[in-house]
């Protein structure tokens, strides 16, 4: 089981970059979706997989050097389903 705040594929979560506006979407394998999901196929996405809300970290982009920040994960996938990976 994951602790609640740890952002996963599937998470809807609440991020900054370069502390401007606050960016709301849900983080996804897909690409080509609505407005409200972010793939992790692009460096932002990817980069917050795996962190927990107030981590801040640099992202690399063609553009240059962000720093993102992950205030929130409003929901997890893996929270509905508490002990899904424990055995029999």
């Amino acid at each position: 089981d994951l602790p609640r705040d740890v952002a996963t594929l599937g998470s809807h979560v609440v991020y900054t970059i370069d502390r401007a506006r606050a960016f709301t979407h849900t983080l996804t394998g897909l690409t080509g979706l609505g407005a409200l999901e972010l793939p992790v196929s692009v460096p932002v996405g990817l980069a917050l997989l795996g962190r927990r809300e107030g981590e801040t970290f640099p992202v690399r982009e063609p553009d240059g050097a962000r720093t993102v920040q992950l205030h929130r994960v409003l929901g997890q996938p893996e929270a509905a389903w508490p002990g899904r990976f424990r055995s029999g």
